[in-house]
């Protein structure tokens, strides 16, 4: 962890010189930083603390650690909290830890989602519990969280008020109360009922990274903290359609797992099933919902040639774009920096690009 301090501690030395050299109010400073230009140096640092702390090589858990960090990911979530905390003058250790904190209970959703939804891959290699085995899996998710835990405790070091470890106590309560709803029998979504279950899953860990850099830096504003929950929620629908479409391209190039064999929520199958008629409904969903749907080959053929016909992926793509333009409107009610530091996540949303 000390290198990787070091690293956060000369990207900021960086920034408050070129805060030094710049004019105007403290906001044009921080502006004029943007933290979204440095991201890969303050990903690598925090690539580098995550690695730092891995168990070592007489752990029980040390082979299945190192292979789920292997390929690192993208650490949009820690960059976001590592980012904040630089440009809200939080110590550079103190924002490194919460980032940590936040990568690291996020990864454990990973593990823990990939054995919940029998998916066989992850950043293209095998899932935790298929290099290894279930209880494997359970157990390194596990550790993961107690590390999240650790990391949340060490920031709150710094501002005891903060209460940061309650924060992601409730962080991780809210993310499995979400998965739990993606498993619940015989629903049929529709944008509402998605947009719920997205924002129990996917927005909880973006939202906390904010806030608790925020508390710790002594700016519990409600107000400001309700205008980043709306913020969040809209990028994190935005960023989950964006893997619903992936998930279904990744399913057209190898045919064998993915949302829709899942029966699984997927905007791109909820779209597509909104424009079926009630016959056709139904027979949709009885296929997905069948042991193994792609058992029927050529049912499986008939409905992703008919997913592929319509207007599907079109419609969920105008879905994403319909948040991430929400997001320009929430960025009105917080401080200018704030759109500068969710730069990185809207690029890779617009892109397509999430892990």
């Amino acid at each position: 962890m000390d290198a990787a301090y070091q690293k956060v501690q000369d990207q900021a030395s960086q920034w408050e010189t070129a805060a030094g050299a710049s004019s105007g109010s403290a906001t044009d400073k921080v502006t004029s930083i943007n933290p979204a230009a440095n991201v890969a140096s303050l990903r690598d640092s925090i690539a580098d603390a995550l690695m730092d702390g891995l168990p070592p090589k007489a752990h029980a858990l040390y082979a299945p650690a190192h292979h789920h960090f292997q390929s690192g990911g993208k650490l949009l979530r820690g960059i976001l909290a590592l980012a904040s905390g630089l440009s809200h003058g939080v110590p550079q250790q103190t924002a490194l830890h919460w980032a940590l904190a936040i990568e690291y209970m996020h990864n454990a959703s990973l593990v823990h989602d990939d054995l919940c939804d029998d998916d066989i891959s992850r950043r293209n290699r095998p899932s935790i519990w298929v290099a290894f085995n279930r209880p494997m899996a359970i157990c390194l998710g596990d550790w993961m969280i107690g590390q999240s835990f650790a990391h949340a405790a060490a920031a709150q070091e710094y501002a005891p008020d903060s209460q940061v470890s309650g924060l992601l106590a409730t962080t991780l309560s809210t993310l499995s109360t979400g998965q739990a709803k993606e498993f619940l029998p015989n629903q049929q979504l529709d944008i509402a009922a998605y947009s719920d279950i997205v924002a129990g899953k996917t927005t909880p860990l973006f939202v906390a990274a904010m806030e608790g850099i925020l508390r710790l830096a002594g700016q519990n504003d409600t107000s400001q903290i309700a205008a980043c929950q709306a913020l969040f929620a809209d990028i994190g629908i935005a960023y989950q359609i964006a893997n619903d479409m992936q998930d279904h391209n990744e399913l057209l190039a190898d045919k064998t797992d993915g949302d829709l064999l899942r029966d699984a929520p997927n905007a791109v199958y909820m779209c597509y099933r909104a424009g079926l008629a009630a016959a056709q409904q139904t027979a949709f969903d009885t296929w997905r919902a069948a042991p193994d749907p792609k058992a029927d080959a050529d049912s499986m053929a008939n409905w992703l040639g008919d997913i592929a016909a319509s207007t599907a992926m079109a419609d969920a793509k105008a879905l994403m774009h319909k948040h991430l333009a929400s997001v320009k409107e929430h960025c009105a009610a917080l401080p200018a920096e704030v759109e500068q530091l969710i730069l990185p996540i809207l690029k890779h949303v617009a892109g397509h690009h999430v892990s």
